[in-house]
């Protein structure tokens, strides 16, 4: 646990730094590195993942969207009711200024009193027996989501599962 503590601080602590790397790549492509590191555990848990259809250029660091996606869809993986089946999917729509991304799941849902403190660090809503984590993976996405000049909010009902949305601008000439 303190292996895995120490780790997500590393990664939180270098969240943003990589800015000044910015480059265009494809949504499909860190989506296809997500889904392929996932795959095991997709399987072995029987999920259910749906992609956009659409392939978009992002304008961005490829290694941090990389990690909002993992991170997003491996709390979507692992926040389910027992003996149920995961269904994730990511939706993307767009307005000339930005996309709008979510990521929606099938989980056990979030209390609406706990939705004003879910993205700080180290708050944690589940004891670590239950669901295992160190409360820094969705202040992680946070902090790669403002640091690319977007936002992030979930919209969520207990027992009926979440929503994560998060919008990051498009890159000059789109």
């Amino acid at each position: 646990r303190m292996q895995q503590m120490i780790k997500d601080i590393l990664e939180y602590s270098k969240a943003g730094r990589e800015l000044t790397s910015m480059s265009v790549f494809s949504l499909r492509e860190v989506l296809a590195l997500v889904q392929n590191d996932l795959k095991k555990r997709i399987s072995d848990e029987k999920a259910h993942l749906e992609l956009p259809s659409q392939d978009l250029q992002l304008l961005g660091h490829q290694n941090s969207i990389y990690r909002l996606f993992l991170n997003l869809i491996s709390n979507a993986l692992k926040f389910i009711p027992p003996d149920s089946q995961p269904m994730v999917r990511i939706r993307v729509r767009q307005d000339p200024q930005k996309y709008h991304f979510t990521v929606e799941d099938n989980g056990i849902g979030i209390d609406p009193q706990d939705l004003p403190r879910l993205f700080q660090p180290f708050n944690r809503l589940h004891n670590k027996q239950t669901f295992a984590g160190t409360g820094l993976g969705l202040a992680t996405c946070k902090k790669i989501v403002s640091n690319h000049g977007g936002e992030i909010w979930v919209t969520s009902q207990p027992g009926k599962g979440s929503q994560f949305h998060f919008t990051l601008p498009k890159g000059p000439g789109k």
